[in-house]
This record gives C-alpha cells, sequence and structure tokens, in this order.
C-alpha cells in the first residue's frame, strides 16, 4: 500500500508539469519495478502481457509509449500515464490507469442502416472485465426497427503463452430485407456463432469462425431463399487474419490495419474480403488516414446476401438517399470496392475531466477532445467478371468536426458534397475507419 502511495504522489507530480526530472537520465537505464496504480478491478497480468518493457530491460521512451498505448487499447480505462523515476536500483515504471464504469445497465437506441428515420430501442446489461481479466459478458433486447436479441461471450486470452481468444453469440432478429427490386419484407435471422482465436506478439492475430444458422422468409418472397420453402439452414466456416499496429484504435493517426478473411457457407456459396488501411502522421499533430476495401461474392449467392453501399457501408455526399438516383442513390450486386482518404487535424487535445458524482472514481480522468477532418469517398457495387465502369461509382468529399468524449468516444458532424457539388449534413458515432 505505501509503495503505492508513493507512486501516486509521482504521478500527481507529473501531471503537475514537474517531469520527474528522469525523462532523460532514465534513458539507457535498467527497469528495474513495474508499479501499477489505480487498477481497483484489472488484474495486473492483464497489463503486464501488454508490455514490451520488463524488468531486466533498458528504458526506452518510444517502447514506453507503445507500451502505454497497448494498456489503453484493451479499452478498459479512459486514462493511461507511464512514468519513470530512476532509483539506485534502476528505473520504476509506475503505470497510472483510471478505470472505466465495467458493470452497468444500458438503455439501447441506434439507428439502423446509418438512417436515423430507421430507429431501434430496448435495454441491455453489459459487464465488462470480468474478475478482472478483461472477459465481456453482455445481453440485450431492443424493438423498433429490425427488432432482435442478443447474447455474448468473449475472452480475449485463454491457454496462457499460448495466446488463444474464444468468442460466442447467439442472435435473433427480424431483419428487412435489402434485396433492390423487391419491396422491403422482414427476414428471420437465428444464429449461433463460434470464435477461436491466436495471437501472436501485439499486432498479428488469426481466427477461426464457424456459425450455424436459419434464415427465413414469408411464403409470398421465398425466391429470395437458396431452397423453395422459403427458409434456409446454414453453415458456414471462415477463416481471418489481422495485422493492426494502429496508435490509437477509436481515433487512429499513425499505423497499419490489414485485414483478409475468406468464408465458405454450405452448400453453394463463399466471401473473400481484403480491407487496407494505413495511418501516416504529418506535421504538427495531423494525419492522413487511408483506406481500400474489396468484397468478393462467388457461387450460388442468395438474394439476401448480396453487397450494398447505401446502407450500413456508404458514401459520405451520397450518405442520405435522393429521389432522382436510382433506388435512391443505392446499389447492390456480388463485388464491391471503396476507397477513402481523411486528413485529420487535433484541434483542442485531448483534456480530462473531473466530475463529482455518485460514480466516484468513475467520474474521474473523462476525457474530452476536439478533432477536425477533410475527406473523401468513393465506391461501387458490380455483378458478373466485368469491372464497373467509371461512371457507375459514388464519390463524395467534404469537412467535419470530430467530438472526443466518454462512453461514446466519438460524435462526428460533417458536411459532404457529392459529384454534382450537392450538400448534405451528417452526424455519426465513432470513427469513420
Amino acid at each position: 500500500m505505501r509503495t503505492r502511495y508513493i507512486a501516486l504522489c509521482f504521478v500527481f507530480l507529473s501531471g503537475s508539469g514537474a517531469d520527474l526530472f528522469c525523462q532523460t537520465e532514465a534513458d539507457s537505464v535498467m527497469v528495474s519495478q513495474i508499479v501499477f496504480v489505480g487498477n481497483e478491478r484489472t488484474r495486473e497480468e492483464i497489463m503486464l502481457r501488454e508490455m514490451e518493457l520488463v524488468p531486466g530491460q533498458l528504458y526506452d521512451r518510444e517502447r514506453a509509449e507503445k507500451d502505454r498505448l497497448h494498456i489503453y487499447n484493451l479499452g478498459l480505462f479512459y486514462r493511461v500515464e507511464i512514468e519513470p523515476v530512476v532509483t539506485e536500483d534502476g528505473v520504476v515504471l509506475l503505470v497510472y490507469v483510471a478505470e472505466r464504469l465495467y458493470l452497468f445497465p444500458y438503455p439501447i437506441i441506434f439507428s439502423n442502416e446509418r438512417d436515423w428515420k430507421k430507429l431501434s430501442y430496448g435495454a441491455g446489461l453489459i459487464v465488462q472485465n470480468v474478475s478482472g481479466r478483461n472477459i465481456d459478458l453482455a445481453g440485450s433486447f431492443w424493438r423498433g426497427y429490425n427488432p432482435g436479441a442478443d447474447l455474448y461471450y468473449l475472452n480475449p486470452w485463454i491457454g496462457g503463452l499460448k495466446h488463444l481468444s474464444v468468442q460466442l453469440r447467439a442472435y435473433s432478429s427480424s431483419i428487412r430485407s435489402r434485396v433492390l427490386e423487391l419491396p422491403r419484407f422482414y427476414q428471420r435471422h437465428r444464429g449461433l456463432v463460434f470464435s477461436l482465436g491466436k495471437r501472436w506478439g501485439h499486432s498479428t492475430h488469426l481466427t477461426l469462425q464457424s456459425s450455424l444458422g436459419r434464415i427465413k422468409v414469408p411464403e409470398s418472397h421465398r425466391s429470395v431463399t437458396l431452397s423453395n420453402s422459403g427458409t434456409d439452414d446454414f453453415f458456414s466456416l471462415g477463416l481471418g487474419f489481422r495485422y493492426d499496429t494502429r496508435d490509437l484504435y477509436e481515433y487512429p493517426m499513425s499505423g497499419w490495419r490489414v485485414e483478409l478473411s475468406v468464408q465458405r457457407t454450405f452448400p453453394d456459396y463463399h466471401r473473400l474480403g481484403v480491407d487496407l488501411r494505413r495511418y501516416i502522421p504529418l506535421f504538427a499533430g495531423t494525419s492522413v488516414a487511408l483506406r481500400a476495401a474489396l468484397d468478393w461474392l462467388g457461387g450460388r449467392v442468395p438474394a439476401y446476401r448480396r453487397l450494398y453501399l447505401g446502407y450500413s457501408e456508404r458514401i459520405r455526399g451520397h450518405f442520405n438517399s435522393r429521389d432522382d438516383e436510382p433506388y435512391d442513390g443505392r446499389l447492390e450486386g456480388e463485388r464491391r470496392a471503396v476507397g477513402n482518404v481523411e486528413f485529420r487535424v487535433p484541434i483542442l487535445k485531448r483534456r480530462y475531466l473531473h466530475l463529482d458524482s455518485a460514480l466516484g472514481a468513475y467520474g474521474e480522468n473523462l476525457p474530452f477532445g476536439l478533432s477536425g477532418a477533410l475527406f473523401c469517398d468513393t465506391g461501387a457495387v458490380w455483378s458478373g467478371r466485368r469491372y464497373p465502369r467509371p461512371g457507375t461509382w459514388l464519390s463524395g468529399f467534404g469537412f467535419g468536426l470530430h467530438l472526443h468524449v466518454p462512453y461514446i468516444d466519438l460524435i462526428r458532424l460533417e458536411y459532404a458534397f457529392d459529384e454534382r457539388g450537392r450538400g448534405e449534413s451528417l452526424l455519426d458515432f465513432m470513427v469513420w475507419f
């Protein structure tokens, strides 16, 4: 307890502007000890396995910053700081964390297909960081547009040094069809999903996923299913690879994210996916974000599995439907390509507020900040082996303000233009890519 009290004093001094006289002196000095402060629930081993700096190694500021981001990207904390303190025995690393609220019932209200006219509402219960081991349990139900229910379990670390993860999900929902040539109707989706993952280091992940489910449509629309009964039972196997070196998951400014996936759904079709993202730091804290993605369906593809632009995946500038465009600006097919560029500018650096409330420590260290962005999006959807013609691409560009807030992470207020210069205002959440 005394060690933690002393460590907390050091962290307080560093936050007050004192440099602890050791940022320079600590370089090339052996790390002797790591002390964690603020983790009332989270076990130290959860944070230690994210760190490259361990006792017996030489202290390095760049590696310490990477370790800080690795711990922050666990999603368990609002704030993570690492300070080196030089002692006679070497460098003591003080790791200060401010934990998030982990157990809470919450109301549900969200938009479907990124359209605020299609709202769902309900309630859920989430238990994050079960036993302090970063395990998630969640259950929820919702009504309104596309009503449904969901149960979820995630353990990101099993098997000790084997670095395995496991995920289970059960779902049941009624989803309105997206088939453009037919009036919208409800499809009943039910299923189970099991995923087993393997992690190498901090950046490389491989996931094997299997799912079992049923999709049922009204008898009047059974032509969209593979079977003649209007009910398709399916089993699928998928393999996914991810290489992820992003600095900050909730708003990346540097690093890579590379995703490759292949999925086979028995008995009739398959899907391939590639998603490449690069974040390049420029000057004065600015960054340019780049994305190129391609999805490819093959085999006998049922109508309800087609790919789309204009629903969850959209082009800013064609975000909202327009009556003078075919299918209100929506496109469907068995091939989809998307490209994005975004220039991100910090306006107000992240600051931490302390609120006096019944939440106690969970009302402290709440992050707030503001960023600006210039962006350009383009995309196309097509079928068959022919590539899309130049005139079939949808494109848009614009600007926006991005508000960094607690619990939601990001609120985006943007204004976009299409190829003809027609504008639209956008309200959305989470980082675009």
